[in-house]
C-alpha cells in the first residue's frame, strides 16, 4: 500500500521509515516509493537527497509516479530537458501519470525542454484530463487559454504572414507573460 498523510500520527514516522527502508533494501518498489515520501515530507534539505535517491529506485521499477517526481527534481534543479526526458517515460508507462502528462503539455506549450507546439500541448493537456482524478477545472482553464492562444496566433498569421523582428521579440516576452499565467492557473 502507499503511504498516505493520515497514516502517521504520534510519531511513528520514524519506525515507519526504518521499516521502509529495509523493505526497499530487499527490492520491493512501493517501499522505495513509501520511504521517499516519508522523506519528502521532513523539512530538512538533506532528506530531499535521500527522497530523490528513494524515487529513483521506486521509478527504475516502473513506477510512473515516481519518475514524475524525479522528473520534478530535475527541472527545480534548473535542467528541463532531463526533467522532459523523465516526463516523457512516465507519460509511456503502463498506468501513466497525469501530472506527468501535464508537465509534457507545459513544456510544449513554453518551449522550456521541447519545441513549442501549441497543438502537441492540447493533446497532453487532453490525456492528462482523461487520466486524472484532480485538477480538471485547472486543467479545463488552462485548454480553453490555449484554445484562445492558437486562434489568436492563427489569426495573427492570417492578417500578417511574415511578422517584422519586433513582433518576434514581442511573442518572446508574451512566453514569460504565458508561463506566469500558466502557474498561477495551476
Amino acid at each position: 500500500f502507499k503511504v498516505s498523510n493520515q497514516y502517521f500520527v504520534n510519531g511513528f514516522e520514524d519506525q515507519a521509515l526504518s521499516r521502509y527502508m529495509l523493505l526497499a533494501a530487499q527490492g520491493f518498489e512501493v517501499a522505495n516509493y513509501n520511504a521517499a515520501f516519508i522523506l519528502e515530507k521532513s523539512k530538512d534539505f538533506k532528506h530531499f537527497s535521500r527522497a530523490t535517491l528513494f524515487y529513483s529506485r521506486s521509478a527504475l521499477m516502473n513506477n510512473s509516479e515516481s519518475r514524475r517526481k524525479v522528473g520534478d527534481v530535475f527541472y527545480r534543479l534548473g535542467d528541463p530537458v532531463s526533467a522532459v526526458a523523465h516526463y516523457v517515460i512516465a507519460a509511456r508507462s503502463d498506468s501513466p501519470d497525469p501530472e506527468a502528462l501535464f508537465n509534457l503539455g507545459y513544456a510544449y506549450e513554453t518551449g522550456v525542454g521541447l519545441n513549442l507546439d501549441l497543438w502537441s500541448a492540447m493533446d497532453m493537456y487532453s490525456i492528462s484530463l482523461r487520466h486524472g482524478k484532480s485538477g480538471k477545472l485547472a486543467i479545463n482553464l488552462v485548454m480553453f487559454r490555449l484554445r484562445l492562444k492558437i486562434m489568436l496566433n492563427s489569426l495573427r498569421k492570417l492578417i500578417n504572414p511574415s511578422m517584422s523582428k519586433y513582433e518576434q521579440k514581442s511573442i518572446k516576452s508574451q512566453k514569460d507573460t504565458d508561463k506566469v499565467f500558466t502557474m498561477f492557473i495551476t
